[in-house]
């Protein structure tokens, strides 16, 4: 069976680890004189500076808004490092030093970028790097199975279509799809969908639909690559006669380190994108249960805070949904302020509008069902799920809180997701029994 190079695990670490410290080492190695010392303390005194203030920028940027471990400026520290050395041991260096010290710079990124990516366990493999997707239709593939009235056997453009049967492997297939901003103007990147066995069968069974959405910086694909719901998805149809949700995993950001938070500002309507133009999308396209009771919702991190902020807001369309790791209110990272000045021009008032605890506050629900995820390791998401759960409750939500081992990342949001999918399908195919903890 095809193995793709593991990134995070395995040989690959461990030789790439070898060669930058070792290249960096070499470089560094030189006859102890006085102006070599001085030359690499200077180098050293200058890594420090640019590391202070790139920790400085960060910071304030607020790129992500979780914090970082400190370890993590010791990476990067190393490439910084490396220039410095390929530098000053440029003048009077024979061609294979300098080539040495030309590599190092290059190993040291490398270096520096998967060990920060293994600490999340983002990238974990050379496919998900190269963004390989398995299983993946093509466009005329598509076409051919969904059709221009959602029945098989023709395709959108009118040209002969290319045969598509139930897959023979009893695996589900993954379509890359533009779903437009019909109604919002929200411009966002290709969705991907996957489709279970039964999707392909004649005539097609009524399906659920999940929608998943990533965390900020993130991409609809890192559901596929980095929590693997694809292998889920695929477990649970091989075990049920080829049936299981359609899953689209959407984009709710437009970018990849953008964080709308899912709400209406002035700047993009990602509300109304996530609440009107998918779900008519996904209906009109793929043809899944017009029954929205059969209509789940999930997120991790950002994502899990945007899946419950669409479940409070419009049960009618979402009335299950999934919160992984999800934080206790909408937060671009620089706090109520700055959230309030960036979603929403200033506009205090429209945050209340978007605000987990202060909605639950005010409202009531029934047949709303909801599952908080959280890793004991991650404490901060822990009391706010905690806290969260129990005003859902209190609101009327059937809402549980699952605590697993582990932290804020993507092996915690995979083990999470594998044991929470049969609850899934439980709150959206009434009748099947739901089990697993995570």
């Amino acid at each position: 069976m095809y193995a793709s190079v593991q990134l995070v695990s395995g040989w690959f670490p461990v030789v790439l680890a070898v060669l930058a410290l070792g290249s960096l080492g070499l470089a560094a190695a030189r006859r102890p004189t006085t102006a070599w010392v001085r030359r690499v303390a200077l180098v050293v005194a200058s890594t420090v500076v640019a590391v202070a203030v790139v920790a400085l920028w960060w910071s304030r940027a607020q790129v992500i808004r979780d914090r970082i471990p400190p370890s993590f400026y010791l990476w990067i520290a190393l490439p910084i490092l490396a220039v410095g050395l390929a530098v000053v041991g440029w003048p009077r260096s024979p061609l294979w030093r300098r080539s040495l010290s030309i590599a190092a710079v290059p190993l040291a990124v490398a270096f520096a970028a998967n060990t920060i990516n293994a600490h999340y366990g983002y990238v974990q493999d050379l496919d998900a790097l190269l963004g390989r997707v398995h299983n993946r239709l093509a466009k005329s593939q598509l076409d051919a199975v969904i059709g221009a009235s959602g029945k098989p056997g023709s395709t959108t453009d009118g040209t002969r279509p290319v045969p598509v049967t139930a897959p023979s492997d009893g695996r589900g297939r993954v379509a890359f799809v533009t779903i437009p901003g019909t109604v919002s103007g929200f411009k966002a990147r290709d969705a991907v969908v996957w489709l279970p066995p039964a999707f392909f069968a004649s005539p097609r069974p009524d399906l659920a639909v999940l929608v998943l959405v990533a965390g900020s910086p993130g991409r609809p694909v890192d559901w596929i690559n980095g929590v693997h719901v694809d292998a889920v998805a695929n477990r649970w149809a091989h075990d049920h006669g080829g049936v299981a949700p359609i899953i689209a995993m959407v984009d709710q950001n437009g970018d990849f380190t953008a964080d709308t938070e899912c709400v209406d500002g002035p700047k993009v309507r990602a509300d109304t994108y996530m609440a009107v133009d998918v779900p008519r999308f996904l209906a009109s396209t793929f043809s899944p249960s017009i029954d929205h009771r059969r209509w789940a919702i999930g997120g991790l991190s950002a994502g899990g805070t945007c899946a419950l902020v669409m479940a409070l807001r419009h049960p009618d369309v979402y009335p299950v949904f999934l919160d992984l790791s999800g934080a206790k209110t909408i937060d671009t990272g620089g706090g109520r302020k700055a959230t309030v000045q960036e979603l929403f021009g200033g506009d205090d008032r429209s945050w209340t509008l978007y605000d987990p605890l202060t909605v639950l506050g005010h409202r009531h629900y029934q047949d709303v069902h909801g599952t908080f995820v959280a890793g004991d390791a991650d404490h901060v998401t822990l009391a706010a799920d905690r806290a969260l759960s129990n005003s859902a409750s209190a609101a009327g939500i059937d809402s549980r809180l699952l605590v697993g081992h582990g932290e804020h990342d993507f092996p915690f949001w995979a083990a999470a997701f594998g044991a929470t999918f049969s609850w899934i399908v439980d709150q959206t195919a009434p009748g099947v029994q739901a089990t697993g903890a995570v």
